[in-house]
């Protein structure tokens, strides 16, 4: 039997997680497995700390992307080297990876060679994502030689310059290029297998016709793996550029791009077809993710960013977050009818993109599905009340 790119590449995929758990230390392995464990069983109160920590390392960034719903958000400042060594300090016996994700350009934060680099030291995995405007051939062979990095991921909405460009406003089309390829000559010299190199696409009419060619760019490059997301309609005028009005054109295009994915090798995650009113999965990440941000604001996900679930600094650390009435109530409810965390109810993660309200974003229009149900007769207390600044006591 002879095997299909795509299912060496997944084969090759498995053999790296397995070495990368056998690398892990006792300590962590007996994290990971007991997470594992009570996200199964649905625990509300979690023996485990979280898998992942998404650490946010800036909220500026240096382009103004189409498909951004944060660029104009600057936020609270950098991440800065001493609190990340604080996080560090507190995490390193138990989590397995750092996701350094952004509102911004993680790049922009001059310390994040150094926080990878010290994460590396203490055995942690680290994902990064990029626009790559700032990744320099020096800094590709910096991260692959001396980060442990396992995810690099670049932002990439097309497969001309005309068409990324124009959707990822101040991107120098070549410069992306020579980041990418930067990165993965790099890990030919050093014949390393990691960091997988990704790329990440937004979906949307304007740049649909281009997807299939971007996952032949994607293996002329060296791109192992291709994730699509589909648009978040921020505003009126985007659900023209959604492809949730044009189900026939976003089955063509995605039919074809899985197509090419197989025969060329590289390994394409598609969200659900818009007509897919079947679509459901449970949701793991309150079980699995904790976001924190540049000033230790903690959130479960980027869809709750208005909403969030304490403060590390503020509530006692990130465990006493990790375990607060509130955490607790979202892990008890989001397989539930009545979610705490209201969005949850309509998320495309969890029911598919069949229904509107799983393609937009916060607005003034829906804004009440963007909150937790505070009215609700079993409402834990809000984030920042007594109760939750004291870790120690057994009702938090």
């Amino acid at each position: 039997m002879t095997l299909k790119h795509t299912d060496s590449s997944r084969f090759s995929d498995v053999v790296a997680r397995l070495r990368r758990f056998a690398s892990l230390s006792s300590r962590q392995k007996t994290q990971l497995l007991l997470n594992r464990a009570e996200r199964r069983l649905g625990a509300g109160r979690l023996r485990s700390g979280p898998r992942m920590l998404d650490l946010v390392p800036t909220h500026r960034c240096n382009l103004r992307c189409v498909g951004c719903v944060h660029y104009d958000n600057e936020g609270p400042g950098d991440l800065e080297l001493g609190f990340f060594r604080e996080i560090l300090a507190e995490s390193a016996p138990w989590v397995v990876q750092y996701r350094f994700c952004s509102l911004g350009e993680p790049l922009m934060n001059r310390d994040l060679p150094e926080m990878l680099e010290l994460a590396a030291r203490a055995g942690i995995g680290c994902n990064l994502m990029t626009n790559g405007t700032l990744l320099t051939p020096e800094l590709a062979e910096h991260l692959v030689a001396r980060c442990k990095i396992d995810i690099l991921t670049f932002s990439i909405d097309g497969a001309t310059a005309e068409t990324c460009e124009r959707l990822r406003r101040g991107l120098k089309f070549d410069d992306l290029m020579e980041a990418v390829t930067s990165v993965v000559e790099s890990k030919r010299r050093h014949g390393a297998g990691r960091p997988v190199v990704q790329a990440n696409a937004i979906a949307m009419k304007d740049n649909a016709d281009e997807l299939p060619d971007l996952v032949r760019l994607a293996a002329r490059l060296g791109i192992e793996d291709l994730n699509v997301h589909y648009l978040t309609v921020e505003g009126r005028t985007q659900w023209e550029n959604s492809l949730f009005s044009d189900p026939d054109r976003q089955k063509e295009i995605f039919d074809e791009m899985k197509r090419v994915g197989d025969e060329l090798g590289v390994v394409t995650h598609l969200p659900p077809d818009v007509r897919d009113a079947e679509f459901m999965q449970r949701c793991y990440l309150p079980w699995d993710t904790l976001i924190i941000d540049t000033d230790g604001t903690a959130r479960m996900c980027y869809f709750s960013w208005e909403e969030p679930v304490g403060n590390v600094v503020e509530d006692g650390g990130i465990r006493a977050v990790w375990n607060n009435a509130l955490y607790r109530k979202v892990r008890e409810t989001i397989e539930t009818d009545c979610p705490f965390y209201r969005y949850c109810a309509h998320c495309g993660y969890r029911v598919g993109y069949s229904r509107r309200e799983a393609h937009e974003g916060k607005s003034g229009d829906n804004e009440k599905i963007f909150s937790f149900d505070w009215d609700r007769p079993d409402a834990p207390p809000r984030p920042g009340g007594s109760r939750l600044r004291n870790p120690d006591r057994r009702d938090n």
